[in-house]
């Protein structure tokens, strides 16, 4: 027997299949009065204040506050790291600005590849002082007249204003002994300059009576300012193959008076000779000054001997 469900559906379809409820069948959905709040569930280490807002208790993560000091550390490290790199960048100008000064105005006859460096903390804080504190120039292969020899110079209280005076130049000149005997003469020598340790070496002539002798004299050397003077400490007289009786020539020879070397006319003015040293086949003269303007003359004039 067939039920009215039944009729209206093909004897195929599946049983399981479901079915769109007529409107009559449809209700209305029922309205909860006790309707709660949804509840709020707190984060471990969490109480709510009087106000329901959330407070954090001592259980859980404490929230990081930055501290206005940190604030001020980290802005002052950031100006300073600013400050650094300004700092280098006008160094690094300065010393170029310098190099190129210098290489323009080496006296005539000069050449060479100039390194400069500025000492002192801050080259900023020294253009505002009006001064450098320390300016040292390094010139390795300075070439004189096509001869090679090492200066070193270092400039203390160097002005920015051209025409103030620079208030102390030291420094050293190395030579060897090649370029030596091409620069120097001594007068009355004859041959080339030996160097040793402590004492230097040159050739002379004089005739007594009537005879021509040679002889090789060893003398110390001495800083005078603008000059160096040769003290004989040694000489070996030769008389040209004669018998001769050569006893008390020596003293002769070496006399009482000192050989006076002309240094100067090798030096920007103003420079004075302050020591010398003397080894094998090599000499170092130390120089010192004070006083000396700071501009272009004072490089591009070199000195004179006293008397000269």
């Amino acid at each position: 027997m067939s039920t009215p469900r039944d009729e209206g559906r093909d004897e195929g379809t599946d049983a399981a299949e479901p079915r769109e409820p007529d409107r009559d069948e449809l209700a209305p959905t029922a309205v909860l009065d006790d309707v709660r709040p949804t509840e709020v569930i707190q984060p471990l280490g969490a109480e709510r204040g009087e106000d329901g807002a959330s407070v954090e208790t001592g259980t859980g993560r404490p929230r990081r506050r930055v501290k206005p000091w940190a604030i001020a550390l980290v802005s002052v490290v950031a100006v300073g790291a600013l400050l650094v790199v300004a700092d280098l960048v006008t160094r690094s100008a300065l010393e170029q600005r310098i190099v190129d000064e210098v290489e323009a105005n080496l006296p005539e006859g000069v050449e060479g590849e100039v390194s400069a460096h500025l000492g002192g903390f801050s080259v900023l804080a020294q253009l505002v002082t009006g001064s450098f504190e320390e300016v040292t120039l390094d010139v390795p292969g300075l070439e004189v007249r096509g001869n090679p020899l090492d200066a070193h110079v270092v400039a203390a209280g160097v002005p920015l204003q051209e025409g103030a005076p620079i208030d102390r130049v030291t420094g050293t000149v190395d030579i060897d002994e090649a370029s030596l005997n091409q620069l120097v003469e001594i007068p009355g020598a004859d041959g080339e300059i030996s160097l040793g340790e402590g004492t230097l070496g040159y050739g002379t002539t004089f005739q007594v009576l009537g005879f021509d002798l040679s002889a090789a004299v060893t003398a110390s050397a001495e800083a005078a300012g603008t000059s160096v003077l040769l003290t004989p400490v040694g000489v070996e007289v030769s008389a040209g193959g004669n018998d001769l009786d050569l006893s008390g020539l020596a003293q002769q020879v070496l006399g009482d008076e000192q050989v006076e070397v002309c240094v100067a006319e090798y030096l920007p003015a103003g420079l004075l000779v302050e020591d010398i040293a003397l080894t094998d086949g090599h000499a170092r003269v130390a120089f010192t000054a004070t006083d000396i303007p700071f501009e272009e003359a004072s490089l591009r004039t070199t000195g004179t001997c006293d008397g000269s």
